[in-house]
């Protein structure tokens, strides 16, 4: 009798370690994601910054592959603009994705305790 439940708990332990493991993979992968967004947000902040601070008549190429296109400073200024905006929003769809990441792993480590509990009540009543 104690075997079958045993097995019950190991295959239940087995898929929720699988179940954890998944989503922790998935919250190390959103993490490295925003990081990423992150260092491209200040990056074209910093370079917004220090294009404001050069004259109207400057000539600002863009690089594109092996070239360099010639670009006005507006349209410099708005393709930073947009890139600060779309990496804001993929942030925050990150983060509104990412938050329940706690729960289900807290509720694996409740689990654990009692089904080792469970394994020791059968080991002290022995076989049946």
């Amino acid at each position: 009798m104690a075997a079958p439940i045993d097995l019950e708990l190991k295959k239940a332990f087995a898929e929720l370690q699988a179940k954890m493991i998944d989503t922790q993979q998935k919250a190390k992968l959103a993490d490295l994601q925003i990081d990423q967004l992150t260092r491209m947000k200040k990056h074209a902040n910093l370079t917004h910054t220090e294009i404001a601070s050069l004259p109207g008549t400057t000539r600002m190429y863009e690089g594109v592959g092996r070239m360099f296109i010639l670009q006005s400073k507006e349209e410099i200024n708005t393709q930073l603009t947009d890139k600060q905006k779309t990496s804001d929003e993929k942030i925050k769809e990150l983060e509104s994705n990412n938050g329940p990441r706690d729960v289900s792993g807290s509720s694996l480590c409740g689990l654990a305790p009692a089904s080792q509990k469970a394994a020791d009540a059968d080991d002290i009543q022995g076989p049946s």
